[in-house]
């Protein structure tokens, strides 16, 4: 009514809309003090605590991403993403406003916002011909077989795909160097572009055409977590066995991204967190963890 009779926005006259929302003018949503587990959002824009600021957006509509059945933070980070992947026509950017049960959910998960920002970055992707969504429970999932693992590494040819991470390519040589003793044939490298992109098909086709295993990582950051653990799946789906390192504090994201890959199981080989930083032996260290649980992952 104040569009109408005041703003003048009578429709087919100023208002050429098909459809219409009170929204169009302006709404406004308030940061709440009390509930929120993490930093207040202008403070994250490089504000002062003490200063009042107000975050202008140019956008549409509120889609509502109604979850309230679920108490795994992938499924609700999954149900994010599916109502953002309409938009993707406008190429434009998003506002997510996340609810205080599902801010503290996260929270309890060890999420930071980042963290729910480089997932929802990852997961709301529409490129791919098939991607899992989560639903109501009852209603089919696409799950990924899980590929068998050797017995032995005796003349296996294994790959060893570094995501870029710092440290990642010293780790997989010590790693490499070590399953030498086990009876490797030989050993094929790659390294990603991009930590936080999903390794290249050029690079996945080589890796299936020559490798028997695969071994990636390391997963110690939000982003080259989950996408080291999309590329171990991807490589699942082509029948190669991989093995995915990660670092105890990611080990919460890996799941994220292993459920959303439709693996919910996968076996993960986790380091004690941190790892760019190391050097000399406590790099052997976590290498040496790393082959313990490579090897003594056999197939049941």
């Amino acid at each position: 009514m104040l569009l109408q009779n005041v703003c003048g926005g009578v429709p087919g006259l100023l208002d050429k809309a098909t459809f219409g929302h009170p929204g169009r003018y302006s709404y406004c949503i308030g940061e709440s003090p009390v509930d929120n587990p993490w930093e207040s959002l202008d403070v994250a824009r490089g504000f002062g605590e003490a200063d009042s600021a107000v975050t202008a957006f140019a956008g549409e509509a509120p889609i509502n991403a109604r979850n309230d059945w679920s108490d795994e933070p992938g499924q609700v980070l999954a149900t994010i993403a599916d109502a953002m992947k309409p938009s993707h026509y406008t190429s434009g950017s998003f506002v997510i406003v996340v609810g205080p049960l599902h801010a503290a959910l996260f929270a309890r998960a060890g999420l930071a916002r980042r963290d729910v920002q480089e997932e929802l970055f990852l997961r709301a992707r529409a490129q791919r011909r098939r991607h899992e969504t989560w639903t109501r429970p009852g209603r089919r999932r696409l799950r990924v077989r899980l590929s068998p693992r050797p017995e032995s590494f005796a003349g296996l040819v294994v790959g060893y795909l570094d995501n870029g991470k710092p440290n990642s390519d010293r780790l997989l040589d010590l790693v490499a160097a070590r399953l030498v003793n086990e009876g490797v044939s030989s050993a094929v490298r790659a390294r990603k572009d991009s930590i936080e992109r999903l390794a290249e098909p050029e690079i996945i086709d080589d890796l299936v055409a020559r490798c028997d295993v695969v071994i990636t990582g390391v997963g110690d950051c939000a982003g080259c977590c989950s996408c080291t653990v999309q590329d171990g799946i991807t490589l699942e789906r082509r029948g190669i066995p991989t093995y995915v390192i990660c670092t105890s504090e990611l080990v919460t994201i890996a799941h994220i991204a292993a459920k959303a890959a439709g693996i919910p199981e996968y076996p993960l080989t986790v380091v004690e967190h941190p790892l760019g930083s190391l050097s000399g032996e406590l790099l052997a260290e976590r290498a040496e963890d790393a082959i313990k649980q490579v090897t003594a992952a056999r197939t049941a």
